[in-house]
């Protein structure tokens, strides 16, 4: 029982005890007056239940007719309602759809039994960038056997394919992984099942992904047994793997995603070289951790065992050790801080619209203040007043909310349809679902509590108040608009930073770009797979496409420069002194023929070009970039030092030559050391042709798949790109997290100069009598002007103040996360310059008002 039942029991207790007194005093027996006093009042019990009803009835009420005044309030102000809602909305929809992407990204679990027990291990290697590296053969073996019942260790490594199906090839993802990878994931084939030990041996057998097996084969049962052949190797299909699995591949050095819809996975069969050889570091491991096992154990008990490789084979693996990171976090990680930072980008957004929302309603509150003093004197207090701004506040948050659900599902289906090219785990699963709704009616009622409680608390306080003067107000509304200056500050200065950093990674690419193509093909299981031969249709391929009409130029390599690739290997050199093992450099390296340089925009230092000498029989020579000879050979000549790359070639390299670094099309990105080395003493199943054409002519790809087919009619070619368009994917992820952060800052820049113009808008309308007043005593409209100019300007310059110094932490947080994008002063000095120069406006426009009040008419109307 509340204390205003307990109240109203005693009152009915007490006007019983009169009555029944009453009775005793006219000469009534005590009991007889008790049972009639009883009588005529009744139950009550069931009295108190009536007043209880009539209380819950009369509070419905209430809340019902706050509702209805505060509908009319709002639709009285169409134009602050529009505007208040709207940027409510907005904060409302990009935050809601950031939580929505990063549910699906980051935080919710793996489509696998006991996901939170799978991890990937990592070599930790300290002269890598980075520091991870895969694995190599020998230490993967070596780890499994050691683990000691911590965690099951199953391989797995990944690349391009085709499936030769009839006439037509399909491009898919060819899988190698151990006998224990896919088991260890815990799913088993819908159709069929795995490969045996026998099998595995061979190489011969391969699961297909759901997706292929209903697109290729039409979803036929009979698919079980049937021979198909996947990179130019002959495959038997074993079974068929659930709608929607997806298993953990490959996506860069040190990046894992999940493997595309068309999928294949067929058994690992390391090589010779690749078993004998611990500095082939190429493999990725998927763990599953034993149940009683976390992820400190599993990391303390495979790095006790790295320790025991590093002093057993300590030419290879000294200083090496291993890192067990939750597969979930190896997938995510690369996404996490750019999603974090947008959902950062959103909530300050959000922030700085409820604080001019507040600003506006402490505007408006004044303007109400004999409303709110009339209803004070009529007996309202000010819990009554209190609700009644509150319910206007939560109606205004919850218009909206309304408008924020709209705007974020419109917002997702966009996300979702960029998920192909975004390269980002799992977006494409982001939707509106339960858990998000529930997150957007919090943010809602958040919202409106936020920017309506101060306000309202601010306004009752000054309801009974007859003084037209509010100082506190004013100093509120100011602190408001100092504080919107500051996080509009570093949401421009983030964003202008980023745009900075995109447009350095895209500012290089010449027009030449547009009409430079390249595309792939491999050689793999094919009559072209020996050395000789492999060289033979190299040399025909160039040959043939050189001869295509208006083809400038052709070039091969193994790799485009500007995305990356996964190659390292350690380099020694020659005549240097011996280097303790964990001290060794390590490098990527490239196949490349005279072409290649020019096209993709190395320029040459130092030294010659591949030329037709470099033939197989003659000594081995190479050209490094100098990111190699900054990190390989710091001091001395280049030229003329002889290196060897490790499982690479067998006998030494003459340095040849010295060229640029590449430009990485990757944001925060590094080139890393590179040695090139030509096609023609070498030889490698996979090949990029790079085609430029000249200006204004049509890419002839019937031609160029023609030239392929007569060379080998069961090539394929894939990945047809122009330079550009390769430039234009690999940059989607930040382009679109830049084009988003520049959203808000746009928004939030017309959120605050609304906020400022406001402020001194109101501050005009307060003290338009005394303006009058100054210019009809002689005041100049300049000074005038100045008086209420300053009004605004005082907070706005403490918040670019204040705004500085969080944007130079933002500066190191962005740092931090993007290494190697530099970031001088030009977007601080332009982020700052934009938004005084906005704020000036926004003050200038109600300040010049000001100074043109009429003093006759002023008086006159006073």
């Amino acid at each position: 029982m509340n204390r205003r039942e307990r109240e109203v029991e005693e009152e009915l207790q007490s006007h019983i005890r009169m009555a029944i007194a009453d009775r005793v005093r006219a000469g009534e027996d005590p009991v007889r007056a008790r049972a009639a006093v009883l009588k005529e009042f009744g139950n009550v019990a069931l009295t108190l239940e009536s007043t209880r009803a009539v209380w819950s009835r009369q509070w419905l009420h209430d809340v019902a007719a706050d509702l209805r005044y505060g509908l009319r309030t709002l639709a009285r102000s169409p134009a602050f309602t529009i505007a208040a809602a709207a940027s409510l909305a907005i904060g409302i929809a990009a935050t809601t759809s950031l939580f929505s992407v990063l549910q699906h990204v980051v935080w919710n679990s793996l489509p696998y039994p006991d996901a939170q027990r799978l991890a990937i291990v990592w070599n930790v290697d300290p002269r890598v960038s980075g520091g991870q590296s895969p694995l190599s053969v020998p230490d993967w073996q070596d780890l499994r056997a050691q683990s000691a019942g911590a965690a099951s260790l199953a391989a797995f490594r990944n690349r391009p394919a085709f499936l030769n199906a009839g006439e037509q090839s399909i491009q898919l993802e060819l899988h190698e992984v151990s006998a224990d990878f896919l088991p260890l994931l815990g799913v088993s084939p819908a159709l069929g099942r795995y490969w045996e030990d026998g099998e595995a041996a061979t190489g011969q057998v391969v699961v297909i992904s759901d997706h292929l097996w209903r697109t290729a084969f039409s979803g036929a049962r009979d698919v079980i047994a049937r021979r198909i052949v996947v990179g130019q190797r002959p495959y038997q299909i074993v079974g068929v793997m659930p709608p929607g699995f997806r298993s953990p591949s490959v996506a860069a050095q040190t990046a894992i995603r999940l493997s595309p819809d068309d999928s294949v996975w067929a058994p690992l069969v390391p090589g010779p070289a690749q078993i004998a050889n611990r500095g082939n570091r190429g493999l990725r491991v998927l763990a599953r951790l034993g149940a009683a096992t976390g992820i400190s154990a599993a990391q303390n008990n495979l790095a006790a065992a790295a320790a025991r490789l590093a002093s057993a084979y300590p030419d290879s693996n000294a200083n090496i050790g291993v890192q067990v990171l939750p597969l979930v976090e190896s997938i995510a990680g690369s996404a996490r801080p750019a999603l974090a930072g947008l959902l950062s980008a959103a909530g300050l957004f959000l922030l700085i619209a409820c604080a001019n929302v507040a600003s506006l309603l402490l505007a408006r509150g004044s303007a109400r203040r004999r409303e709110f003093a009339t209803r004070s004197a009529l007996g309202a207090g000010r819990a009554r007043l209190l609700r009644q701004l509150l319910t206007e506040s939560l109606l205004l948050a919850m218009l909206g909310g309304c408008g924020g659900i709209v705007l974020a599902s419109a917002f997702l289906a966009l996300v979702r349809r960029a998920a192909a090219t975004l390269e980002i785990p799992r977006l494409a699963d982001s939707a509106l679902d339960l858990p998000i709704l529930a997150i957007a009616i919090v943010l809602t009622l958040a919202t409106g509590l936020l920017f309506g409680l101060t306000p309202a608390l601010q306004i009752t306080r000054l309801a009974g108040n007859r003084s037209t003067a509010d100082p506190r107000g004013v100093r509120l509304r100011q602190l408001l608009i100092a504080g919107v200056t500051a996080v509009t500050l570093v949401l421009v200065f983030s964003a202008s930073t980023l745009l900075d950093g995109l447009r350095g990674l895209t500012g290089g690419q010449s027009e030449a770009a547009a009409r430079t193509f390249t595309f792939q093909t491999t050689l793999t299981g094919t009559r072209w797979t020996h050395s000789p031969l492999d060289r033979q249709f190299y040399d025909a391929l160039r040959e043939r496409l050189g001869r295509l009409p208006r083809v400038e130029s052709v070039g091969v390599t193994t790799s485009i420069l500007q995305i990356g690739d996964n190659s390292g290997t350690l380099v020694t050199v020659s005549g240097a002194p011996p280097l303790p093992a964990d001290q060794q450099p390590i490098a990527a390296y490239t196949m490349a023929d005279a072409g290649f340089f020019h096209l993709a925009g190395l320029a040459l230092h130092e030294g010659r070009p591949f030329d037709e000498h470099d033939t197989d029989r003659a000594p081995l020579v190479a050209i490094v970039n100098e990111a190699f000879a900054r990190a390989v050979i710091p001091d001395g000549p280049v030229l003329g030092r002889k290196i060897r790359l490790l499982g690479v070639a067998q006998e030494p390299m003459e340095i040849v030559g010295l060229v640029s670094d590449a430009r990485s099309l990757r944001l925060g990105a590094q080139e890393r050391p590179r040695v090139f080395y030509p096609y023609s003493q070498s030889a490698s199943t996979r090949l990029i042709a790079i085609v430029r054409m000249a200006a204004g002519a049509p890419l002839p790809v019937r031609e160029m798949r023609a030239i392929v087919r007569e060379l080998d009619s069961t090539l394929p070619i894939f990945e047809l790109h122009s330079l550009e368009d390769l430039a234009w994917r690999a940059t989607s992820a930040p382009r679109w997290g830049s084009v988003l952060l520049g959203g808000f800052a746009v928004m939030a820049l017309l959120l605050a100069s609304a906020g400022v113009m406001g402020v001194v808008a109101f501050v005009v309308c307060q003290r338009t009598r005394e303006c009058g007043i100054r210019l009809a005593l002689g005041s100049t409209p300049a000074a005038v002007q100045w008086l209420v100019a300053r009004q605004g300007l005082w907070p706005v310059a403490c918040g670019l103040l204040g705004g500085a110094a969080a944007a130079g932490a933002s500066r190191r947080v962005i740092a931090a996360n993007l290494v190697g994008m530099e970031s001088g002063s030009t977007p601080m000095l332009a982020a700052t310059l934009l938004l005084a120069a906005a704020a000036a406006l926004a003050i200038y426009i109600p300040a010049r008002r000001a100074a043109s009040v009429d003093p006759a008419l002023t008086l006159r109307c006073d």
